[in-house]
């Protein structure tokens, strides 16, 4: 064969493949079928002496036309082309998204069956800014013409993050009572925050913007509102940062066929006790242009307010030292836990209302073997006391097991009169 007619042959063999490559191998015809029609065109098969070559007997149009019919077979055949979107098309849309509307329907399913669903509008704007309203009442959701009747916000959660502080507006509009939360960060609490470049929209969708694509499984696709959409499912332990996912746990994303724009989202994962859990974003609308008075508080006269400031700190030592005691377990008998099963003291936060003593709290991280201990005792003898005793009274005080106790836990100091960075350096010690 001379070398022009090997050219042509490897760009024939070439565009075949492509063609053939596009075919889903699960539905797609079979690799045996496509094989004799990729042989037949391309002039592999294992050449007959007796009779002329196929390629020197075929003139150009035959050529064309057995392509036009295998192009034909691809898509025809039962089980069509693969999608044309692609994970990587998706991706790309959350590099670029700096505001974000959704209405969203929340289900929680407990392991009796029973079913709560909430709806609520989230709007979300970059940098740091998130408006969440509770809808209630009766009445179809999402409202037509995307409206809500003032009747049917039943609580409305505005929140501003900064690096350095953040406000909560709680506002419950049934009663007219306002909860403003202020939340100040120090020591190591504030070198973690992020300074908000992404903020919150880009953000929350960041880890799904790093999601490989071969993480990403193609599940169908389908209309929404109209809409041809492609979706998308991946494990949420498979995201980028997915250590803290719920295993059972699945996101899925249905974009527009045509843009690659995510039209819908689903969140499920199931917990400890058997419940639940499945969120839909729905009706999306990126970059939106919401105005910066959204998230402001609306006129709070006549209001019940209530104020509360709360600092975080993060330790830089972050193991009790040495000589300091922990006893957690029943008022008696042997303790469940004790200092040797502190991992970690990573944090502190100082708690303050109008009119009130500021209250101060610890957190404790267990190693694994505390933590088994401390879960299976806790989960044992809910509704009774357990009582934490630091310093062989120094510090001491019960609390009632309303649930499982796990990994973390807070631990009052409040009866030190110490402050957080005072506490850190009397009773911690740098890590070895």
């Amino acid at each position: 064969m001379n070398d022009n007619h090997r050219n042509r042959r490897d760009h024939l063999e070439d565009n075949v493949e492509k063609l053939l490559s596009r075919s889903q191998p699960e539905l797609a015809m079979p690799g045996e079928t496509k094989e004799h029609i990729l042989t037949a065109l391309t002039g592999d098969g294992a050449p007959d002496s007796s009779q002329p070559s196929w390629r020197t007997r075929a003139p150009w149009w035959v050529t064309a036309a057995a392509a036009a019919v295998l192009m034909a077979l691809i898509v025809l055949w039962p089980g069509g082309t693969r999608p044309a979107l692609a994970w990587a098309d998706v991706a790309e849309h959350f590099e670029q998204v700096h505001s974000m509307v959704a209405w969203v329907t929340s289900e929680e399913t407990s392991p009796s069956g029973a079913v709560k669903v909430t709806h609520y509008r989230a709007l979300q704007k970059d940098p740091g800014l998130s408006r969440t309203e509770i809808i209630s009442g009766p009445g179809p959701f999402p409202p037509p013409r995307g409206t809500v009747a003032p009747g049917r916000v039943e609580s409305t959660l505005i929140m501003r993050s900064a690096r350095e502080e953040s406000t909560i507006v709680r506002l419950s509009h049934r009663d007219k009572s306002a909860h403003h939360t202020t939340l100040s960060y120090a020591g190591s609490a504030l070198e973690g925050r992020e300074v908000m470049p992404r903020g919150l929209v880009a953000g929350t969708w960041n880890r799904l913007r790093g999601l490989a694509a071969d993480r990403a499984r193609i599940i169908g696709e389908r209309e929404i509102e109209g809409v041809p959409v492609v979706g998308f499912e991946a494990r949420a332990d498979e995201l980028p940062g997915g250590d803290e996912a719920p295993v059972d746990g699945v996101v899925r994303v249905w974009a527009s066929a045509e843009t690659a724009v995510p039209i819908e989202i689903e969140l499920e994962f199931g917990d400890e006790t058997q419940g639940r859990y499945r969120t839909v974003f729905g009706n999306l609308e990126w970059n939106a242009p919401l105005a910066d008075g959204l998230f402001e508080p609306p006129d709070l006269e006549g209001w019940t307010i209530v104020e509360e400031w709360v600092h975080e700190v993060g330790f830089s030592r972050s193991a009790l030292a040495e000589g300091v005691t922990l006893r957690v377990g029943p008022e008696s008998g042997p303790p469940i836990m004790t200092e040797a099963d502190v991992e970690a003291v990573p944090s502190g936060r100082e708690v303050r209302r109008s009119g009130e003593e500021p209250r101060r709290t610890i957190t404790l991280v267990a190693t694994p073997g505390g933590e088994s201990r401390l879960k299976a005792f806790t989960a044992a003898h809910i509704g009774e006391r357990v009582v934490f005793d630091v310093n062989d009274g120094e510090i001491r005080f019960g609390i009632r097991i309303g649930g499982t106790i796990g990994r973390e836990m807070r631990v009052d100091i409040t009866p030190l009169g110490k402050t957080l960075e005072e506490f850190a350096e009397d009773y911690l010690t740098t890590r070895r």
